[in-house]
C-alpha cells in the first residue's frame, strides 16, 4: 500500500510541476495578419494583375451567349441574332409574351434617333464588362 501511495504522490507531483511550467497559451497571439501586412506593403508592390483580357475561345463564347437588355420607361430593348426586339415591362419584370421585333422602316425621325441611341448603348459593351448595372 505504501508503494501505491508513494507512486501516486510522485505522479501527482510530476504532473503539478508540468502544469506549473507549461507556457501560457495566451502569449501566442497573432500579431500581424496577412491583410494587415498587405495594407502596410501594398503601396510598394507592383501591379501584377494583367490589364488586358486575352481573347480566347471561352471569352468569345461567353460574349456570344450574353444578351444585354436596356430598360427605359416601360419598355425593354435587346438584340438577339441580329434582330432588335422590344417588350413591355410590368412591375419591374420583362413581359416576354409581348416581345416583338422593331420595324424601323416607317418610324418618325425622333423615334428613329431614340432607337439608334438605344442600339448604340446595347452594342457598346466596353464600358460595362461586368455583370453590374453600370450605374456610376
Amino acid at each position: 500500500m505504501n508503494d501505491f501511495l508513494v507512486s501516486f504522490l510522485t505522479t501527482m507531483a510530476v504532473l503539478g510541476i508540468i502544469y506549473i511550467r507549461k507556457p501560457n497559451r495566451r502569449t501566442n497571439k497573432i500579431k500581424y495578419r496577412q491583410s494587415h501586412m498587405h495594407q502596410i506593403i501594398g503601396p510598394f508592390l507592383p501591379d501584377l494583375l494583367p490589364t488586358d483580357v486575352k481573347n480566347t475561345q471561352s471569352t468569345k463564347r461567353f460574349k456570344e451567349n450574353i444578351i444585354d437588355v436596356l430598360v427605359t420607361e416601360n419598355y425593354a430593348y435587346w438584340i438577339h441574332k441580329n434582330v432588335f426586339y422590344k417588350a413591355n415591362v410590368e412591375n419591374g419584370d420583362v413581359d416576354r409574351s409581348s416581345a416583338s421585333p422593331i420595324n424601323t422602316q416607317n418610324m418618325p425621325d425622333d423615334e428613329l434617333k431614340k432607337m439608334l441611341k438605344i442600339l448604340d448603348k446595347l452594342t457598346d459593351r466596353s464600358k460595362n464588362e461586368g455583370r453590374g448595372s453600370g450605374n456610376k
